[in-house]
């Protein structure tokens, strides 16, 4: 049986290890990872939007939006909102507007 101590020692040594530090390419996907969720909680805090179920990903500052949506006017508010999102260089805004109301 290991310690709490004895396990928690191992774990820092073990994270000191070459294979387990960030590479570049490991910080640029958690950049991308966590743009994406600053667009998705963007979309989810405007009333006009949060109920939209877009596929959103992001690739150093270009977001891209794929998804059925109900509305040109919709379309148009999802662009405005991630435009204003902090790390949003250009957006690709590839919705499909399936119902005009």
């Amino acid at each position: 049986r290991t310690s709490e101590e004895s396990a928690v020692s191992l774990i820092v040594q073990l994270a000191k290890q070459r294979e387990f530090q960030p590479t570049e390419d490991s910080l640029a996907r958690l950049r991308d990872l966590s743009l994406e969720a600053r667009v998705r909680a963007a979309l989810r805090a405007e009333g006009e939007t949060m109920r939209l179920d877009l596929s959103i990903t992001a690739e150093d500052g270009q977001v891209t939006l794929r998804g059925p949506i109900f509305s040109s006017a919709a379309k148009d508010s999802v662009e405005r909102i991630v435009k204003g999102v902090a790390g949003v260089r250009s957006v690709s805004n590839d919705v499909r507007v399936f119902k005009e109301t």
